[in-house]
């Protein structure tokens, strides 16, 4: 879950760079919210399914360079 959670970060920083400073309070929060607080302050909604496909989407994109490359120097 953490994975895909930054992952849903890196893209929504690809689309709007300005999220920058939440992602710095995101680090910032100590334990005292829960994780649909934090993300909540942050403009994201984790009980969506398309908050979890964001991620999901990035590994893809992630995936898909590694096997090109992979190809490209014969090892697949």
């Amino acid at each position: 879950m953490g994975l895909l959670c930054a992952q849903a970060m890196q893209s929504e920083f690809k689309s709007n760079p300005e999220f920058i400073s939440s992602i710095k309070e995101f680090y910032s929060t100590r334990s005292s919210l829960s994780p649909i607080e934090i993300f909540t302050k942050m403009g994201m909604d984790i009980t969506q399914g398309k908050f979890w496909q964001k991620g999901i989407d990035e590994y893809k994109v992630l995936l898909q360079e590694a096997t090109f490359l992979a190809k490209k120097l014969g090892k697949i």
